[in-house]
């Protein structure tokens, strides 16, 4: 007899069975198992002991075997995403049961977490939830939901249960598209919203952190979503914060997340990289104003952030700008998104207006995105060798307020520091390659960022390039660009539908075309839009589609009537579009009868009388109510008759119209008629039938008689005539 005793690892006994050897078998396996699978009844026991086991085999009462084995303890495991197919990394992930938290762990790259403790078991009675907790591990950020309170920290509750095996390995998502419980601390209706604003703000810092070494870690940034501000987002540097409004904190809100979680983040990083400040935003200056402000440090300040942007955009691989809405991966990583439109950076904006600031991104963009002979671009640098050079320290003029409340520099007066103005940039660059100072000239002056002394328009040897704030006599007599947008009229019943526009560059420049949609909702909806300067060359087609429709026709803007009808008006221009609905709808039979009894077609021809009546009947399949119908008759002399009609059910079926010819003069009827069935707007159908005079007689035929009469009686006189001879 053998006995077989099994011991926890706290050392008491946990099982003890028997096995007695068959006496002609002296040669024998054994094999022996406790909690093999989850099936087996003592699996859940096994694991709620993790720790070293022993066990021990007597003959009798000698001890002849002896070993041990380690059970790991449980793990909860899985994945957490933000409801949209984003996965949370770094995130804090809890464990509560019956109310008490029981672990803690973090989310890796991949957003899987690892929950490890004795207190696991299979099953778990009472009440779990896994809370996931909307701040960083490293302690750079923190997600805050202003609609539930000042500084409360996102945490979002997901009950579970764990009975089996298979509940150790759960998914959370963040939901999507549910009401909020007004019993609970949080906002449900918000949750995926925020989870993908941490997913964006990380992916920010994660750049800057492994791309650009910077480390946030002596600061929290707190980065604020649904302030009631509506649709409005800013960087503050009292904090530090980030601000998102309650209008454009939607995990769909176009802007996003170039513009508003990488761009607001870009700021912050300056921030801290300029020793926690920002350059100085002077007197009567004011954010987003362009040549409205006195110098260029809110045109540089954004321009950084918005160049800036594009590259976390670019280089964490996270989704292309929205060519054609569609958040896919593409060529074109310079389109920045303002609205529901965008700005290409490879063209060289204007430097006028509020578009300053994409001009400076623009240069900025240059400089790294490679050489381009066509765009004066031939210079190009290494992220790592522009970052430094952006974020570096200088000795520059000295600015400072005169007596009249405006900022001048004194090249005179130095000063060291980082770059706060575009002459500040010009000057940093050439520092940095005195060897390429004429390449770097031609890309300012190709931007507009020249002082042009004698008002002609175009850069002249000599004129300073740069245009510091001791240029600022000037600026604030130039005027802000109008409103550039268009408005798209759509009768109600084609709503809601989309605009496509598609903008097209002649040569050299026809590898910047592009094409992009914006959704209508409204039968007068007004569409912002940016067309390139004049001197590109470019023309936007625009046509509207809904599916289930045809499109409508094409548009088109060019860039030259963009330009000289900006500010003509408060819109651009106006188009009126008109798109049909189709439909599977077909017609299978189309006649011409003289009439229609119950629906049956009664004496089927295709020729006519002058006094009949034309009935063109048609058999359909697969019609749907609101299919529309026109037949449209042709005459010989140029006649036009539309009738119309509107399906009032669905299914197949027969339907017809009927042309009068009495209502015409014999001539005007007589002939080849064409009848053409349209359904929807297309074309379906198409028959001839021909009318003649009634009696078989033509107008004409008369006429042609009384001249027979005429002809016989000359020749029966000539006759007579003869014989009288």
């Amino acid at each position: 007899p053998l006995n077989i005793i099994w011991y926890t690892p706290e050392g008491w006994v946990f099982m003890n069975f028997s096995y007695t050897l068959i006496p002609d078998q002296p040669h024998s396996t054994i094999a022996f198992s406790i909690g093999y699978d989850s099936t087996n009844p003592t699996y859940g026991e096994l694991m709620a002991h993790p720790g070293v086991w022993r066990y021990r085999v007597y003959a009798e009462r000698w001890l002849i075997l002896e070993d041990t084995f380690k059970v790991a303890a449980p793990s909860l495991q899985g994945y957490v995403e933000d409801g949209h197919g984003h996965r949370l990394e770094n995130v804090t992930v809890r464990l509560y049961w019956n109310g008490t938290r029981m672990v803690e762990n973090y989310t890796d790259e991949s957003g899987f977490f690892n929950l490890r403790g004795s207190f696991l078991k299979i099953p778990m009675r009472g009440e779990g939830y896994i809370v996931i907790v909307l701040a960083d591990r490293e302690g750079i950020f923190k997600v805050v939901d202003r609609y539930v309170g000042e500084n409360i920290v996102v945490e979002a509750s997901f009950p579970i249960t764990i009975t089996d095996e298979e509940d150790l390995l759960q998914e959370i998502r963040f939901p999507t598209d549910v009401g909020d419980d007004p019993s609970t601390p949080v906002r449900e209706d918000h949750l995926d919203d925020l989870a993908y604003i941490y997913y964006n703000t990380f992916l920010a810092a994660k750049f800057y952190r492994r791309k650009m070494k910077i480390d946030f870690k002596s600061e929290m940034l707190m980065v604020y979503a649904y302030e009631r501000i509506g649709d409005n987002a800013y960087f503050q540097r009292e904090g530090p914060l980030i601000v998102i409004g309650d209008g454009c904190s939607n995990w769909n809100y176009p802007d996003a997340p170039v513009n508003r979680e990488f761009h607001e983040f870009s700021h912050y990083a300056m921030w801290y990289t300029y020793g926690k400040s920002l350059p100085p935003l002077h007197k009567g200056d004011d954010n987003h104003k362009g040549v409205k402000n006195h110098c260029t440090s809110d045109s540089w300040i954004e321009g950084f952030a918005e160049f800036m942007a594009l590259v976390i955009n670019d280089e964490m691989r996270t989704k292309r700008l929205p060519i054609q809405w569609m958040w896919v991966f593409s060529n074109f990583a310079d389109f920045y998104p303002v609205g529901k439109t965008f700005y290409p950076l490879e063209p060289n904006w204007p430097h006028d207006g509020d578009l300053e600031e994409f001009s400076v991104a623009s240069i900025l963009y240059d400089l790294w995105d490679g050489e381009d002979e066509r765009d004066s671009d031939n210079v190009q640098m290494k992220l790592e060798d522009l970052w430094e050079i952006l974020t570096g320290k200088y000795s520059l003029p000295k600015y400072y307020e005169d007596e009249s409340g405006k900022w001048v520099g004194d090249k005179g007066r130095k000063e060291v520091r980082h770059i706060h103005y575009v002459a500040d940039l010009h000057d940093a660059l050439i520092s940095h390659s005195k060897e390429r100072k004429e390449d770097i000239d031609a890309l300012f002056i190709s931007h507009g960022f020249y002082t042009d002394k004698n008002k002609n328009g175009v850069y002249d040897s000599g004129e300073p390039v740069g245009y510091d704030a001791s240029n600022s006599s000037h600026r604030r007599k130039m005027p802000l660009n109008p409103n550039s947008t268009i408005v798209v009229e759509l009768p109600d019943e084609d709503l809601p539908a989309t605009l496509l526009i598609e903008v097209l560059y002649k040569p050299p420049y026809e590898d910047y075309s592009y094409e992009y949609s914006v959704e209508i909702t409204n039968p007068r909806e007004i569409i912002p839009i940016r067309l390139p300067p004049p001197g590109y060359n470019a023309t936007a087609s625009l046509k509207v589609v809904r599916e289930g429709y045809h499109p409508s026709e094409t548009a088109t803007l060019t860039s030259d009537f963009y330009w000289t009808h900006l500010g003509l008006k408060e819109h651009i221009a106006t188009y009126h579009f008109d798109i049909r609905r189709e439909s599977s709808i077909k017609v299978v039979n189309h006649l011409t009868c003289k009439g229609v009894d119950q629906g049956k077609p009664m004496e089927v021809t295709s020729t006519f009388k002058s006094d009949d009546t034309v009935f063109s009947f048609i058999e359909i399949e697969d019609g749907e109510v609101g299919d529309e119908i026109l037949w449209r008759f042709q005459g010989p002399v140029g006649q036009v008759v539309d009738v119309n009609y509107t399906l009032e059910w669905s299914g197949g079926g027969s339907c017809w119209a009927y042309l009068d010819l009495t209502s015409y003069k014999t001539q005007e009827a007589v002939g080849e008629w064409t009848v053409t069935v349209y359904i929807n707007g297309m074309e379906a159908s198409s028959d001839v039938f021909t009318v003649e005079a009634l009696g078989g007689l033509v107008w004409w035929g008369p006429f042609l008689g009384v001249s027979g009469i005429a002809l016989f009686m000359a020749i029966l006189l000539l006759l007579i005539r003869r014989l009288r001879r």
